[in-house]
C-alpha cells in the first residue's frame, strides 16, 4: 500500500524517489511496475542493506541488481536539498516516527524541498503512525505539509504487526482527484503497469476504500 497506491494513483511515475526503505522491499515493489524509468534510494544506514541482502534476500530480491536502480547510503534529507526542480513523480518515505533520528524526515525544511523536486502531479507519501494512540503524529504532520501542499490527506493499511488498529499512511499533492479514482480505472492502470495479482493486499477496490476514512481519523487532518 505504501507503494502502490502513490504508483497507480498518479498513473505515469518515471522517476520514483525512496527515503528509508533499507530492507529493499519498497524497491522491489516500485520496480514491478514497468513504466518505472529510475528508481533512487536513499538509505543512511549501509548495515541495513548489507545485513538485509545477507539474511533478508527475499525482501528486496532482484531489485538490488535491476539497472533501473539507484542505492545511495547517504543521508536522504541532504538528497532532496540537493535534487534539481521537478525531478521526481513520486516521493515514498519509509522510516521510522518522528522521533530521534527519523525527526528531520517530518520538519518544514523537507517538506518545502520535497514539493520543489515533486513534478506538477508528484506525490509524498510518509507513515503517520497509528492514530487510534498516535494521534498527534498524524494531525501534526498533515499540517506541516499543508503548508507546502494543496492537497493533504492519509489513507488507511492494516499491518497487524502494530497494535491499535489502522495504520495511517500521510498522502501530500497538488491534485485531489488522484485519491478519487475508481476503482475500473485502477484496474485498467494495474494491468498496464503489469503488477495485477502480484500483491498480496493491494486490489483496486482496497485502493478506492483506503482513502474513505472514519471520522476517529478524519478529524485530524486539515479542514
Amino acid at each position: 500500500m505504501l507503494t502502490h497506491v502513490p504508483m497507480l494513483a498518479h498513473g505515469n511515475a518515471r522517476n520514483v524517489l525512496i527515503i528509508g526503505a533499507g530492507d529493499g522491499g519498497v524497491l522491489k515493489h516500485v520496480l514491478m511496475h514497468k513504466g518505472v524509468e529510475k528508481a533512487v534510494m536513499a538509505e543512511i544506514d549501509g548495515e541495513v542493506i548489507r545485513l538485509s541482502k545477507e539474511f533478508l534476500p527475499n525482501i528486496g530480491a532482484g531489485a538490488w541488481t535491476d539497472p533501473r536502480a539507484e542505492v545511495i547510503v547517504g543521508d536522504g534529507i541532504d538528497y532532496v536539498r540537493k535534487a534539481p526542480d521537478a525531478s521526481f513523480d513520486v516521493i515514498i518515505v519509509d522510516s521510522t516516527d518522528p522521533i530521534g533520528v527519523g525527526e528531520v524526515l517530518f520538519t518544514d525544511a523537507f517538506y518545502k524541498n520535497a514539493a520543489r523536486i515533486l513534478t506538477d502531479k508528484g506525490v509524498i507519501v510518509n507513515q503517520c503512525g497509528v492514530p487510534f494512540i498516535q494521534a498527534d503524529e498524524l494531525r501534526e504532520t498533515s499540517e506541516r505539509r499543508a503548508q507546502f501542499f494543496s492537497h493533504v490527506t492519509a489513507y488507511v493499511a492494516a499491518v497487524p504487526t502494530y497494535v491499535g488498529g489502522y495504520m495511517t499512511l500521510g498522502w501530500a499533492g497538488k491534485d485531489p482527484a488522484l485519491t478519487a479514482l475508481a476503482p475500473d480505472v485502477l484496474k485498467a492502470r494495474a494491468e498496464a503497469a503489469g503488477i495485477t495479482g502480484k500483491s498480496a493486499y493491494w486490489t483496486p477496490e482496497i485502493h478506492a476504500a483506503a482513502f474513505h476514512l472514519p471520522p476517529y481519523i478524519a478529524q485530524h487532518l486539515p479542514k
